[in-house]
């Protein structure tokens, strides 16, 4: 039972990566990385997160993961992770907690100027539209992740007991 629990430990931090990488990937892959902070430019990125609605599509990832993560997890168990989580989550993740660090996040990978278009961006229809899409294409990338897991659970822990011996 103690692998169990840790390799859904591992699993809720796997698919975690996934969706940021999703978010970030989606957003960031057009453009160059230029690493410079300044005032000016953390007053845009912070305006690109209140356009993308970041707050928002943060909020419904986190509990899309959380639902998806419960699936997985015999019913007996479901509700006092959920509660657990839910408890971490309000405590260590809630958008006001990392907002900052997601500010200073976007004005270290992009210019002033590329935050400025991903601004005008997101405020055309398809800008709005990859916003509306986002949050479902972050869900199935994670019912993907979570099938893929579940499919080969026995893979996964013969590779994680046979690791745990060298």
């Amino acid at each position: 039972m103690l692998t169990f629990i840790a390799l859904h430990t591992k699993d809720r931090i796997m698919l975690k990566k996934i969706v940021w990488f999703v978010f970030i990937l989606t957003v960031t892959s057009q453009f160059g990385v230029f690493a410079q902070n300044d005032a000016s430019r953390k007053r845009v990125a912070e305006e690109l997160l209140v356009v993308a609605h970041a707050q928002e599509s943060f909020n419904e990832t986190m509990e899309k993961a959380l639902e998806g993560q419960s699936k997985i997890l015999p019913e007996e168990n479901r509700a006092a992770f959920v509660g657990a989580m839910k408890d971490f989550i309000n405590t260590y993740m809630k958008w006001e907690v990392i907002k900052s660090e997601m500010v200073n996040l976007y004005a270290s990978e992009f210019t002033e100027s590329e935050l400025k278009e991903l601004i005008a961006f997101y405020k055309t229809p398809i800008g709005q539209k990859i916003l509306i899409k986002l949050p479902a294409i972050t869900t199935r990338s994670m019912e993907i992740g979570t099938k893929i897991l579940t499919d080969h659970k026995e893979e996964l822990t013969q590779l994680m007991m046979k690791a745990m011996e060298k």
